[in-house]
């Protein structure tokens, strides 16, 4: 009996596999807001001549995961030629806030014009913008635009005014439809949670479409003012589907897909419009940047089901091909919060996790290379995992069919929000 007690004891003690690749590879990330010289080469190594780089997120409360996309970001255009961040947050909005930064706005007003408050109003990533800022009037500085159909800071807020004014004079927008847009804006005024205006979206874009070669001769910059009008319509479309889904009529997937699909035609359209041929950096929650499905954990190639989520990134991967390079964020524990609300509780690592694997390398936090992993390898076999903090259920994941490197924190603490100054 000895004999075979014994060999089982060994085989119990044999190192995982998985476990010594990641000790070789993984790359530590002492500190997050200062990248180690090894983890810089890792990064140069794996992003090599990707055009297009996605940092993802597994909340929008995620502090320290915040503090690295800072420090990533700062890296890549300092060291890597990306010039562009483009973010989770409004195609009209950024624009505004991208002409601010040359201006002498206090940045955190600025930051508001742009992206969402889980940003803007963040300790940890509200740098980003004092150093876009100060890239201003440089040989290279680092622009900002969003790609998100939705309406996201306070520069929304002439934005339907602005857009009657690209109509002013014309026949197409009918004066019944003016009259509309009016009503809705007084609406609005007096009732700031009023629809009334983003139902009129779709007026605009009918009154474009009426004559679609005047006006892209006509205006200046017509690509992106096309865009403006499309989010705006399809953004009146999404919330008139999610009214639908809150009674019960439709899928969650439908109305959240809509938006998928408008923000990959406008991340498209920003890569291959205003900022053609250069190397952008996408801010987004990891769902948006998975390659694959992310309520499945499956990689490029598979098509949705009616009830089943896309992801952005998914659709654009097979335009973007090689030169897109997504990683996600992945955390062993922690907790994240909501615009400085109480702290909420990370869903528990599994113990087979590639998060559990991660951890046992000791690193606080840790970039990983996920193409470097060798075919038929066990690290690129399906396993538990989570993507999403904010809706934890664990996948059987795919990690790298569905992202191209991660970013690992061993224990997530959250944002730190700002006073209102």
């Amino acid at each position: 009996m000895c004999p075979l007690l014994c060999a089982i004891a060994l085989i119990g003690t044999q190192p995982d596999p998985s476990t010594a690749w990641l000790r070789m590879h993984a790359a530590p990330i002492p500190d997050p807001d200062a990248l180690s010289p090894q983890t810089e080469r890792a990064l140069e190594r794996a992003i090599g001549s990707s055009r297009v780089v996605m940092l993802g997120e597994l909340t929008h409360g995620d502090g320290t995961s915040f503090r690295l996309k800072t420090r990533v970001v700062k890296f890549l255009h300092r060291k890597m030629g990306f010039d562009v961040l483009i973010w989770e947050s409004g195609l009209y909005d950024c624009a505004m806030m991208d002409a601010a930064l040359s201006g002498p706005l206090p940045i955190r007003k600025v930051a508001r014009m742009g992206v969402f408050r889980h940003w803007s109003t963040a300790a940890e990533s509200l740098p980003i913008f004092d150093y876009a800022r100060r890239t201003r009037g440089t040989v290279r500085p680092l622009r900002m635009a969003g790609f998100d159909l939705q309406p996201s800071g306070s520069g929304s807020g002439r934005q339907f005014e602005t857009m009657l004014g690209w109509f002013d004079g014309r026949p197409e927008l009918s004066a019944t439809d003016r009259a509309l847009i009016r009503a809705a804006q007084a609406d609005v005024e007096r009732n700031p949670r009023s629809m009334a205006l983003v139902n009129t979206g779709p007026l605009f874009l009918k009154a474009y479409e009426a004559n679609p070669i005047f006006f892209d001769r006509a205006w200046p910059e017509p690509a992106f003012r096309r865009r403006v009008l499309v989010s705006a319509a399809r953004y009146a479309e999404m919330m008139a589907l999610e009214r639908e889904r809150q009674l019960g009529n439709v899928p969650f997937a439908v109305p959240y897909n809509l938006r998928e699909k408008v923000n990959a035609e406008n991340l498209l359209a920003l890569l291959e419009g205003p900022f053609r041929g250069r190397k952008a950096i996408v801010w987004a929650h990891n769902t948006h940047v998975f390659k694959g499905l992310p309520g499945r954990g499956a990689g490029v190639g598979l098509t949705p089901g009616p009830t089943e989520p896309d992801s952005m990134t998914r659709l654009v991967a097979p335009k973007l091909g090689y030169g897109l390079y997504s990683i996600g964020v992945v955390a062993f524990q922690g907790s994240w919060s909501w615009l400085g609300g109480l702290p909420i509780r990370y869903h528990d690592a599994h113990p087979e996790s590639l998060e559990a694997s991660l951890r046992s390398l000791g690193h606080r936090q840790a970039f990983l290379d996920l193409r470097s992993v060798p075919r038929r390898h066990p690290l690129r076999a399906p396993r538990i995992g989570l993507i999403d903090q904010q809706n934890p259920w664990p996948l059987t994941l795919a990690w790298a069919d569905g992202f191209d490197g991660l970013l690992y924190v061993d224990t997530m603490v959250p944002r730190v929000q700002l006073g209102s100054r």
